[in-house]
């Protein structure tokens, strides 16, 4: 799916004991108006050093966009 970044409410990755294993993660975008995507956008079996820079660059990038009501 895609999601506007102004719809970014919080990102976070999980690792689940068997991605931990393999060093992989899984990356979840929160957003609004998620029930019109089938839920929680999720980005599966991330090599971890991925996860955790796209993790980086979303958050900076919905900290540095203005907030509106």
């Amino acid at each position: 799916a895609i999601i506007p970044l102004q719809n970014v409410q919080s990102v976070a990755w999980v690792q689940r004991p068997w991605e931990r294993r393999a060093a992989l993660a899984s990356l979840l975008v929160d957003a609004a108006g998620e029930d019109y995507t089938g839920g929680i956008p999720r980005l599966p079996y991330l090599p971890l050093a991925q996860a955790e820079e796209l993790l980086r660059r979303l958050a900076r990038a919905c900290a540095e966009r203005p907030f509106a009501w």
